[in-house]
């Protein structure tokens, strides 16, 4: 991803009151940690590896239907 995007993307969850966290998950004994960057809200609610195909209406501009 570029520097550009990423910045962009940044501005966006900032402004979506979200924000990206490294989290190590560990599969097997033995074996070192995987770290996913994970998406959260501010209540802490989990989205995932990727934007929630629904950014919050706060952001969007739009009124929720």
């Amino acid at each position: 991803m570029s520097g550009f995007v990423r910045t962009i993307e940044k501005r966006i969850m900032k402004r979506a009151g979200m924000h990206r966290r490294d989290v190590p998950l560990q599969i097997g004994d033995g074996l070192p940690p995987v770290v996913l960057p994970l998406i959260f809200d501010q209540s802490g609610e989990c989205y995932g590896l990727r934007w929630p195909r629904r950014i919050p209406a706060q952001f969007s501009g739009r009124a929720s239907a």
